[in-house]
């Protein structure tokens, strides 16, 4: 994701979702309004940002297609739903994810050690005066050894590394006219 940061001029990056063999992602992957990978048949969710920066966070089965979405990563599990968080299984990895704390705010979060799914998940929900991230709806993306991070900001270049390569990732840009 550094070279993504680098080309795209991303303020951060995170990497994005599973992927295949041959580096193919797996599930519905919009940028820009342009599909790049099909919607996937899964027990995930799908976060999508419209061209009004509406972020919304959906069961695969309650997606629907439209002209007006800008952004949007199918991948799972879905970790907080309507600001509470399911019983997941219980698995130990890093994690990666997208959090909608509003609207038109969407928190990007790498935990580069190894968390328990439920864990993270009571905190991603917890109130942010709590000491959460105070998440409405969450969503993780690809774990374990492909959680990594790269921010760019001025002359400060923090970053998670990962373990290996990722094909894709998830980037924040500034667009033309803010």
């Amino acid at each position: 994701q550094r070279q993504m940061c680098i080309r795209d001029s991303a303020h951060v990056a995170i990497n994005g979702t599973f992927f295949d063999g041959k580096n193919r992602p797996l599930g519905l992957l919009i940028s820009e309004g342009v599909t790049r990978s099909e919607l996937r048949t899964a027990d995930w969710g799908v976060l999508t940002v419209d061209d009004k920066g509406t972020a919304a966070l959906v069961h695969t089965r309650d997606f629907r297609a439209s002209d007006t979405i800008d952004f949007a990563v199918q991948c799972g599990p879905r970790v907080v739903i309507d600001g509470t968080p399911p019983g997941l299984k219980q698995q130990v990895a890093r994690r990666t994810g997208l959090c909608i704390q509003g609207p038109q705010q969407v928190a990007l979060f790498v935990v580069g050690a190894p968390v328990e799914a439920n864990t993270l998940a009571a905190w991603l929900a917890q109130p942010e005066p709590d000491g959460g991230l105070g998440c409405r709806d969450a969503v993780l993306l690809d774990g374990g050894p492909s959680s990594q991070l790269d921010a760019r900001e001025g002359t400060e270049h923090p970053s998670i590394p990962g373990g290996w390569g990722v094909p894709n990732a998830v980037g924040v840009i500034t667009r033309d006219g803010g």
